[in-house]
């Protein structure tokens, strides 16, 4: 069917960027802007032409995704994804991806995505009202922020120390 043929095009796009990001010395360059774009400048990385890299990708995998969700649903509708922005973020903090920057995989995005989904069918098949869905999605997201800042002052403590 179209739903599982997306769904295949899909875990193969995902498994390629795991590949790209694991085997490839630009994602470093990329963590490393993503971390501290002042520094990486002084390493002599071109931050500027890598931002805009991103942002092409970026573009790029988001149009792809537009057609593919028009597809889906037969239509095309500006506002239909508008719900959907807190759960991709959600995902990637669940994922591991810090809101600081500089930290973050694929992997770890499709590990909280999956987590999210979880949590998500669960709800809903034990009968919990929507509005309790969001306080407890909130509070998985605000749990996973909290040990994202622990970590990373935990990091800065330690570099610190040296």
């Amino acid at each position: 069917s179209a739903v599982d043929s997306y769904n295949h095009q899909k875990a193969i796009l995902d498994k390629q960027i795991a590949l790209y990001e694991k085997n490839v010395e630009d994602t470093k360059a990329l963590f490393a802007i993503g971390g501290n774009a002042a520094a990486s400048r002084l390493v002599g990385i071109n931050v500027e032409s890598r931002t805009r890299l991103v942002y092409l990708l970026s573009g790029a995998f988001a149009a792809f995704a537009g057609i593919m969700v028009a597809c889906r649903y037969n239509s095309g509708q500006p506002t239909i994804g508008e719900t959907w922005v807190m759960n991709s973020i959600t995902a990637a903090v669940i994922g591991g991806t810090s809101m600081a920057g500089g930290v973050g995989t694929v992997v770890g995005t499709l590990v909280g995505t999956l987590l999210m989904q979880l949590l998500s069918n669960a709800i809903v098949m034990l009968n919990i009202s929507q509005y309790w869905e969001q306080v407890m999605i909130g509070s998985v997201v605000l749990l996973a922020v909290v040990i994202d800042s622990l970590r990373t002052m935990g990091r800065t403590k330690s570099l610190r120390n040296k």
